[in-house]
């Protein structure tokens, strides 16, 4: 039995004998103001320094010119039961319509938005895609939804869509939901955030 505290006592191999989380060879936690394997302090979450884009893992390129995508990117869990969240790429600048693009977890090679599941925007001069967000799941399909916006639709007055993340869609017109801005020009949609449960 060692001596001290809750059992703990003095060990070289340990930075902080006053936590049983921090010891040589634990797993690092970052940002929990614990240094759990002694090496180099607590770590953070965040890259840090500068980084290449030669160094990407993966290089998914826009399905055209002025596309703008990624302008707008989100997590929507696992759509396709494969056990990795799906990537939701915005390209609002698409071919004058607009589009969300999936990107299943499993692509693991370079290649185009192109090659990848997309909802277009309902009207030309549209702006969908501008944003996306995930969402709770509102249909209790057990998949989670998405909300993405146009900015530019119905005259500027904006527009919000909701979608589940296992249906396939024609275009932004058959979304299970849409949201319009309250006048014209108002631009529903420019930041977008799915809230938790209030009520």
């Amino acid at each position: 039995r060692c001596e001290g505290d809750d059992n703990r006592g003095a060990n070289t191999s340990d930075c902080d004998d006053g936590s049983d989380v921090a010891y040589s060879g634990a797993t690092e936690v970052c940002e929990d103001g614990v240094d759990n394997d002694c090496v180099d302090g607590d770590s953070t979450c965040r890259l840090v320094g500068d980084r290449s884009l030669s160094d990407a893992d993966v290089t998914v390129y826009g399905p055209g010119t002025f596309a703008f995508s990624g302008d707008a990117l989100a997590s929507v869990g696992d759509s396709d039961g494969d056990g990795g969240d799906e990537l939701l790429i915005g390209a609002w600048g698409y071919t004058g319509l607009g589009a969300v693009y999936m990107v299943p977890s499993t692509s693991r090679a370079d290649g185009t938005l192109g090659s990848f599941s997309a909802i277009p925007g309902e009207a030309n001069g549209a702006y969908f895609g501008w944003a996306v967000a995930d969402c709770i799941d509102a249909d209790d399909d057990g998949f989670g939804d998405f909300v993405a916006s146009d900015i530019a639709a119905d005259s500027g007055a904006g527009a919000l869509y909701w979608f589940d993340t296992v249906s396939t869609y024609s275009d932004a017109s058959a979304a299970m939901a849409k949201l319009s801005g309250p006048i014209a020009d108002a631009a529903l949609g420019t930041a977008v955030s799915c809230g938790k449960d209030v009520d």
